[in-house]
């Protein structure tokens, strides 16, 4: 069963592109689509955090709308990606709607999709940057003030760190950086790292067959139950979450001619949209971000979440609708939503 849900979750992902891809050839992903999209997440956001019971992300009273907290933040970065880079938007309107994303994401906590947001802001500082000497003074100017935010913060939060790290997931990582916590060998990272040394370790001792085949889809279970029984003990588990590692779960799983098809997928959907004229530069800025979740989460199940659909979305408005709006429902060409 924990093999079908894999096929249903992929099979998932393909129907919302279809969805979004038609919705973009009518007009419908515009810039008023992505601000309604951002304002109505967010609102959810707060009944879920600060009204209602918190029956998701209550782990620090992580900030998210009625689903997992992970997925949600990494919307928040997608959201950002579509506002960084949609023509249609005034300069006060990015500054007013990052403020609102960065906002949520720093109350969710979320470390990988924090570090995805870096990706994010510092691509798009690099291309910005080329347009003007204006655009290089302010792009200096924003490093500057993060450099020096930065080390005034880091005296404060050394002297408050009990208060602190009880607060949000992002501090625990940070005194986990500087060395101030325990939290890598029993936390979260610490969960990821014997996690990913049982699959190495497993890999090792894999057979010639498994080597090339993988052992079979789901079956990190298996690895989950021997490295961490502590956890991973109940009779039913969901085995297409223990591993917080998609490129270990698929050498694992399907082998190396699992991996090389993985890759070519990947690889032949960059194709396609060079070929189609697509403007890639926001497209691989997010692409990115989501490499860097590939490392650290389970993407591949976030099909019915919107964990996903960011990058449906920007894949999807790769270039302006080539077909005429449906005229029973009068709506308007949109001119393109990435030019």
């Amino acid at each position: 069963m924990a093999g079908f849900k894999v096929v249903y979750n992929l099979c998932g992902i393909l129907l919302f592109y279809m969805v979004y891809k038609k919705s973009s050839e009518y007009g419908l992903l515009n810039a008023k689509f992505v601000t309604c999209s951002i304002l109505s997440i967010f609102g959810m956001g707060v009944i879920q955090t600060y009204v209602v019971e918190q029956t998701f992300g209550s782990e620090l009273s992580r900030f998210t709308g009625f689903m997992a907290s992970q997925p949600y933040a990494g919307f928040l970065v997608g959201s950002i990606a579509l506002v960084l880079w949609n023509t249609k938007y005034t300069l006060a309107n990015k500054v007013f709607l990052n403020v609102i994303l960065l906002t949520g994401l720093l109350l969710n906590g979320s470390r990988t999709w924090f570090i995805g947001a870096c990706i994010l802001y510092a691509i798009y500082a690099f291309v910005r940057s080329k347009a003007s000497s204006l655009h290089i003074g302010l792009v200096a100017a924003s490093i500057g003030i993060g450099v020096a935010s930065v080390a005034l913060f880091f005296n404060y939060a050394v002297e408050n760190q009990e208060k602190l790290a009880e607060s949000n997931r992002l501090f625990v990582g940070f005194y986990s950086l500087i060395g101030t916590t325990n939290e890598d060998n029993s936390g979260t990272i610490g969960f990821r790292q014997i996690m990913n040394a049982g699959m190495i370790n497993e890999l090792k001792n894999s057979s010639l067959s498994e080597i090339v085949f993988g052992h079979g889809t789901s079956s990190s279970e298996f690895v989950a139950r021997i490295y961490h029984p502590f956890q991973f003990n109940k009779d039913v588990i969901d085995s297409n979450r223990v591993v917080h590692n998609e490129w270990l779960r698929i050498l694992y799983e399907f082998g190396i001619l699992g991996m090389l098809l993985w890759v070519s997928i990947m690889f032949s959907s960059f194709t396609y949209l060079l070929k189609t004229g697509a403007r890639l530069t926001p497209i691989i800025s997010f692409t990115l971000c989501l490499l860097v979740a590939f490392t650290t989460e389970n993407v591949i199940m976030s099909a019915g979440s919107v964990g996903i659909f960011a990058i449906l979305i920007l894949t999807a408005v790769r270039r302006p609708p080539l077909l005429k709006p449906i005229k029973s429902i009068n709506i308007l060409p949109a001119k393109g939503f990435i030019t």
